[in-house]
């Protein structure tokens, strides 16, 4: 589970997003649900959480939370205050 995803998984699934999903992954996008809601559908397609990880350059456990939606989150996410 520490192991770091091989090279050619990453290009495999970079290749096959366009470069707007790409932005749209990235961690400098602004737009944070619209990027949950996309590592949570690339996941539902198959992609593991370490090339999410590594291509979205957050650790495996913020992976994680968002694919679970855990509220803590979302709460970030949207810059909510309690």
């Amino acid at each position: 589970m520490g192991s770091k995803p091989k090279p050619e998984e990453v290009q495999r699934v970079l290749d096959e997003l366009s470069e707007e999903e790409i932005k749209q992954l990235s961690k400098e996008n602004p737009f944070r649900v619209d990027r949950i809601n996309k590592i949570k559908e690339l996941y539902k397609r198959g992609v593991k959480v370490h090339v999410l990880a590594e291509i979205t350059g957050f650790s495996k456990t913020s992976i994680y939370r968002a694919i679970r939606g855990e509220p803590k989150f979302y709460i970030n996410a949207l810059n909510i205050k309690n």
